[in-house]
């Protein structure tokens, strides 16, 4: 490395090995102060116009000024008070704190005691006896509070045990009348049962565990239930011998014994429900159906005896050869206006009068007097007389 200067008077330094040049001077031509000051957290920095800054690597802050930390490395005067502080009250009485919490002082302890320790210790200097005590009753007073703390937790995790212990032995549906003093009978031994002091805390741990596992069941049958009811429902909505209409019971248990759906109970109530809402909903479902049907079968007989009686009309007027295969809608209209076979057609809901009437000319077409023959002929239509005008 060798130094140089810009046209400017800037200096810089080039190694002319590897070709580099650089505005810092290397380590290899600094001196043994210019070492020390670099050797920290602190580096100095040369800019673009020979100005000198320093950075510090760790807390990542840049200042122009040398900072007192390289100062003192140089034997530099920093400027700063570098004499420690005196310890303030507060701090003092922490340290004596810190010190009674090394030596294990505990609700056991009482003041003598604390005294004699506190006799050679530096932590005391400079604390009065008065403060001493007082020192000391906090501590005493915190280590009482954690016991109190630790003796809450240990029996929170002994009622905790117990909860588990209890439903390990009596998770069983069967289980669940167990009284208190059966199951004290049953678990007396147990470290769990024994951790638990208070008779009355054992016994409402006990029932809030029995209460727990009794809503479980609740909700295991109300669900095991309903899965079962779904089951036989569509069993007995599928199987040919439990969906015939007139099945008997007998029948169907015989059937559900068979397939293994009575789940052993006697009497099987909930498969003869299942069964007998299943048979209730066919049976209404045949009514329905067979009632549809006798009222469609009943309305097509209506309206065929309408159609038949006004066909036999037209052939009786074809009779009295008022009706010709060249006669039109206007002269029926006039010779069956008060028929009461014509105005019946009206009412109905199936084919027309208009178009029965093209049927029946159509027939007269092709089969001639033969489609009407053997019917009597119709009388002729009442003459309607005109009222004969009023005099003045």
């Amino acid at each position: 490395w060798s130094e140089h200067q810009t046209g400017d008077g800037r200096k810089f330094f080039h190694n002319e090995e590897t070709g580099v040049s650089q505005w810092e001077k290397p380590d290899t031509l600094m001196s043994e102060s210019e070492r020390i000051v670099n050797s920290g957290e602190w580096k100095q920095y040369r800019i673009w116009d020979g100005r000198i800054f320093y950075y510090n690597k760790e807390t990542k802050v840049s200042c122009w000024s040398m900072p007192p930390e390289l100062r003192k490395l140089r034997g530099e005067s920093t400027g700063l008070d570098d004499r420690p502080l005196a310890e303030t009250g507060a701090e003092r009485r922490h340290a004596f704190q810190d010190f009674l919490k090394q030596k294990g002082v505990d609700a056991t302890w009482d003041w003598r005691r604390v005294q004699s320790l506190a006799r050679e210790a530096p932590q005391a200097q400079g604390l009065s006896e008065q403060m001493q005590k007082q020192v000391f009753a906090e501590v005493l007073s915190m280590e009482l509070r954690k016991k109190e703390i630790q003796v809450r937790a240990k029996a929170r995790n002994a009622a905790v045990a117990l909860e588990r212990l209890l439903e390990e032995r009596f998770a069983e549906p069967e289980a669940l009348g167990t009284t208190y003093q059966e199951a004290a009978n049953i678990l007396g031994d147990e470290e769990a049962w024994i951790l638990i002091k208070s008779d009355v805390r054992r016994e409402e741990v006990f029932q809030n565990v029995m209460e727990r596992l009794e809503d479980k069941h609740q909700k295991a049958r109300a669900e095991k239930r309903t899965e079962r009811v779904v089951r036989l429902q569509r069993l007995m909505a599928t199987d040919p011998d439990l969906k015939r209409p007139r099945t008997r019971w007998k029948d169907a248990a015989a059937v559900l014994a068979r397939r293994d759906e009575l789940q052993e109970e006697d009497p099987p109530i909930e498969a003869l429900r299942v069964w007998v809402s299943m048979r209730e909903l066919r049976l209404a479902s045949t009514k329905e159906v067979d009632l549809k049907s006798k009222v469609q079968s009943d309305f097509y007989r209506d309206e065929r005896k309408r159609r038949d009686a006004f066909v036999l009309a037209m052939k009786e007027v074809a009779a009295a050869e008022r009706l010709t295969v060249d006669s039109v809608w206007a002269q029926v209209e006039e010779q069956l206006g008060h028929d009461q076979r014509f105005m019946g057609m009206r009412e109905g809901e199936g084919a027309t009068a208009m178009e029965l009437f093209d049927e029946f000319i159509e027939e007269m077409r092709l089969k001639g007097p033969e489609a009407y023959a053997g019917v009597e002929p119709a009388p002729p239509p009442p003459v309607v007389q005109e009222p004969a005008p009023k005099r003045r």
